[in-house]
């Protein structure tokens, strides 16, 4: 498996939303001439702890504070990344300086960043979410898609149903969001529905039409 395979098994398994910001990240690096490697993405909560384990319990340096559940690698939410050298050897040394900028642009909080605990290689999209809103919590994928919401892909061009259906609603008074999208994904149209009281939680993959009707007909707009 070559790296830009290796980097495909790897996004798909992330959140949604953070698939689409991670390819831009491997996209741009690729642009200034790295060869990004995708070296950790989804971390299952006994592969967390086993890296916990690293350096307390079982030989190696520390390598995480963080326990099963208490990084947003449990929840397709981080990557980290290594490069290639010119002979094809894993390396961490590049300007990371550069590499967390162009991450930065894009959305994500850089480990490079952080005051404590500085782990360069880390990037994450959590809308704002901290662990202990997730964490043993059953409704967090539902917070999740929520405060991811904003990082939704505007597509170039919107479905007719949709458009039809919130411009119905604005119609009906309901135009309680500010700033509406001039292109509306099926997330961002999930998250008004969700706001509206339409619906009762948010799913990542977005508005449907036929949940979108049943939204409608239980708010009284059809």
């Amino acid at each position: 498996m070559n790296r830009q395979e290796r980097n495909a098994e790897r996004i798909k398994q992330l959140h949604p939303i953070v698939q689409h910001y991670a390819h831009l990240l491997i996209t741009q690096l690729e642009e200034l001439g790295y060869s990004p490697m995708v070296t950790q993405g989804l971390r299952t909560y006994d592969e967390q702890n086993a890296l916990y384990a690293q350096g307390r319990t079982k030989p190696g340096q520390k390598v995480t504070n963080a326990k099963g559940g208490e990084s947003w690698h449990n929840y397709g939410l981080a990557l980290d990344l290594g490069f290639m050298d010119k002979e094809g050897k894993l390396t961490y040394d590049v300007d990371w300086n550069i590499v967390g900028k162009v991450g930065q642009k894009l959305g994500f909080s850089w480990g490079g960043a952080w005051t404590i605990f500085k782990d360069r290689p880390h990037f994450e999209i959590t809308g704002g979410l901290r662990i202990k809103d997730v964490y043993n919590n059953q409704e967090a994928n539902t917070l999740i898609a929520l405060h991811l919401a904003p990082y939704a892909i505007q597509e170039p061009k919107i479905s007719k149903w949709a458009k039809d259906a919130v411009e119905k609603a604005k119609l009906k008074g309901i135009d309680q969001w500010s700033n509406p999208q001039e292109y509306i994904t099926p997330q961002i149209l999930e998250y008004v529905m969700f706001k509206l009281g339409l619906i009762d939680e948010v799913k990542p993959e977005g508005m449907t039409k036929e949940r979108l009707m049943v939204a409608l007909m239980r708010g009284k707009l059809l």
